[in-house]
């Protein structure tokens, strides 16, 4: 048994995103499995080991796609490295059981604004850049929102 490919998370997310971590389950062996542990170690801006069971019965030669039940919250853009095993307590063949991949993901940055100021009864154009929305408001805290 060993995990052969992590599908998702994908590069590029945005921090604070929470992410479900989709891997592929291959049977190495000569016996049908069910009830595969899998573990994937998570290192990074953040660490984090998570646990979950794929458990369907995977003939020999065969795959299934495992979606871990719980998702985690990136915390931080950078570079990940995921490293992703199955731990089957039968199974004494290490040497196929893990896979190591990187992904990237993207930081959630503030709008980037210049300050204009401007009097009397003339128009100004309003511009700004970043990931996400942005939401134009008549005041810098508590104001009403003009536009989206």
């Amino acid at each position: 048994m060993g995990v052969t490919v992590l599908l998702s998370p994908s590069n590029g997310l945005c921090s604070n995103t929470a992410a479900q971590i989709k891997l592929v389950v291959t049977n190495f062996g000569t016996n049908p499995q069910i009830n595969i542990p899998v573990v994937v170690i998570i290192t990074g801006p953040q660490n984090v080991i998570l646990y979950d069971t794929a458990r369907v019965t995977i003939q020999p030669g065969g795959k299934d796609t495992l979606v871990f039940t719980n998702p985690f919250t990136l915390v931080a853009g950078g570079t990940y490295t995921f490293k992703a095993y199955t731990k089957l307590s039968l199974d004494n063949v290490y040497t196929n059981d893990s896979i190591i991949t990187q992904r990237f993901f993207n930081m959630n940055l503030p709008p980037q604004v210049n300050d204009t100021t401007l009097c009397g009864p003339r128009s100004v154009a309003l511009t700004a850049s970043g990931s996400g929305i942005i939401n134009w408001y008549d005041s810098s805290s508590a104001g009403n929102l003009l536009a989206t």
